[in-house]
């Protein structure tokens, strides 16, 4: 074996401590940066958590004000406050390391104190007096915000530790980020039962669809394939079962051998949902010619009295909105969203949970005020052209009203206007192109 020179062991050993140099200069470098991240996102999560606090103890001090605000001009301007402090925290909040946490009453009384407030300023600005349900709920909120404020103060007094915000694999402690949240989580009084219209009122929680109480019978997965057959006119042996699926509607789902799949409704037997993975062709028909295609195809599956109100064309297929006409009275709420093929007039989507949930017999439907009354509060208004309609609230509640479809500033507007008290309640702007008409 050929003995190594001394000049080549002095090459390898140069080289070998310049490697060796070399990774050591990148393992510094490394530590380095890995240093200056985490004490980065330290100070970043401390940011965040003082403005957290911040934003929670105000939000606990506009609410405090309001067991004093009489007008409202002055629960505007709390809700206003308590609004913009709710938005901060929520902001703050997603920048702390909360993945691992569940924070749903947290979460929920951020939301629910900015949209209570709101809701409460808009009825005082109507003229109506709080009552003392509405004076409870606020005090009920103001508990939670001093409860939870109170916890995030104790929090944040102990956020500049180095291991405040990492979290360990062991059981969590009170002393650090996780913990103090989970903690505070548990501590908050629970949800108070806030009733007013908005999308964070405890009703919403009661509501089941009203449609689908006509018909409480239980659908078998074998009648509910020969309904999803005869729905696309097919043979049932061109129809599977796949699976069952729960949520607000428990509903049957079924896949066709041309590539739709249909949900039918456990309770009841109703088609809900259609959709499919086909690709549309070359159209050959109009969007309104499409519109009225898929009115009468409603109507021979037995959703009659289906009026077409907005559309739009994608990837070569109409997608239109129906809405229930019920005596000359247009039902919004009462929604099946259709997606007709351009190119053959086929039916490839439907969405028809607004109906089925919203849909019934039984409403008011008799206006307190007349078209030219109601017409008073809108600019440019044609009581002649209004059409009566219902429409839906925040909070899942309904409201009769008139819309009026007026002119300004080179765009068009649907205004509704309350048919019992003569107030605006909604303004949509129409978008209208070549590919259809929206509202925004």
């Amino acid at each position: 074996m050929k003995q190594l020179s001394k000049s080549t062991l002095w090459r390898a050993g140069l080289f070998a401590a310049a490697a060796l140099a070399a990774v050591s200069v990148f393992a510094v470098r490394e530590h380095r940066r890995a240093e200056r991240l985490a004490r980065e996102t330290r100070l970043s999560n401390v940011r965040a958590m003082a403005q957290l606090c911040g934003s929670v103890a105000g939000i606990d001090s506009e609410l405090r004000r309001s067991e004093y605000a009489a007008d409202a001009g002055s629960l505007l301007r709390i809700a206003t406050e308590v609004s913009r402090h709710s938005e901060a925290a929520k902001c703050a909040l997603g920048e702390l390391p909360t993945s691992r946490l569940t924070l749903d009453r947290t979460s929920h009384f951020l939301s629910a104190a900015a949209d209570y407030c709101c809701a409460l300023a808009l009825r005082s600005a109507r003229g109506e007096t709080l009552t003392e349900d509405d004076r409870r709920g606020l005090a009920a909120l103001r508990a939670s915000g001093t409860a939870l404020s109170a916890e995030l103060s104790s929090l944040e007094a102990r956020a500049g530790a180095d291991d405040f915000f990492v979290r360990a694999d062991e059981a969590l402690e009170d002393s650090d980020f996780s913990g103090g949240m989970a903690f505070a989580e548990e501590s908050m009084p629970e949800s108070p039962v806030l009733i007013y219209d908005g999308p964070y009122s405890s009703h919403i929680s009661g509501l089941s669809a009203r449609f689908l109480e006509k018909d409480a019978r239980e659908t078998g997965v074998v009648e509910g394939l020969r309904i999803a057959a005869e729905f696309l006119s097919l043979p049932d042996t061109s129809v599977r079962y796949l699976c069952r699926s729960g949520g607000d509607t428990e509903t049957l789902t079924y896949a066709a051998d041309d590539g739709r799949f249909l949900s039918v409704t456990r309770f009841g037997g109703f088609v809900i949902g259609l959709s499919s993975d086909c690709t549309a062709g070359t159209p050959v028909l109009s969007g309104g010619r499409a519109a009225e295609t898929g009115a009468a195809f409603l109507a021979e599956r037995g959703y009659a009295g289906m009026e077409p109100t907005y559309w739009y064309i994608a990837g070569g297929i109409c997608y239109v909105n129906y809405a229930f006409a019920g005596d000359g009275v247009l039902c919004y709420p009462d929604l099946i969203q259709l997606g007709v093929r351009l190119d053959t007039g086929d039916v490839c989507f439907l969405n028809a949970f607004g109906y089925l949930w919203n849909n019934r017999p039984g409403r008011d439907l008799s206006p307190a005020l007349s078209a030219k009354q109601a017409a008073a509060a809108v600019s440019g208004a044609d009581p002649a052209a209004a059409r009566l309609c219902v429409i839906p609230t925040a909070g899942k509640n309904e409201l009769l009203c008139y819309e009026f479809r007026v002119s300004g500033d080179r765009q068009e507007f649907l205004v509704y206007v309350n048919a019992e008290t003569g107030a605006a309640e909604q303004i949509f702007v129409l978008v209208t192109d070549p590919s259809g008409t929206l509202t925004v």
